[in-house]
């Protein structure tokens, strides 16, 4: 919702829905701190898996 709704407006239905719960100030605090919360813990699970995939490339490669 806060992505196609609210900030690449892709969605028409999305973003009204969207532009409802961001006029309620209790709610909009309230999903902006989830989304930021979210989106941080991806991006962590990101940063890690890139690390977890390098460890391997060069614990797998031969060295001639």
């Amino acid at each position: 919702m806060f992505i196609y709704g609210g900030l690449a407006h892709a969605n028409p239905e999305k973003k009204n829905i969207y532009d409802e719960w961001m006029k309620k100030s209790t709610i909009r605090e309230f999903l902006e701190n989830q989304f930021t919360v979210i989106l941080s813990n991806v991006l962590r699970i990101i940063v890690y898996v890139a690390k977890l995939n390098d460890d391997v490339i060069s614990q797998t490669q031969v060295n001639f």
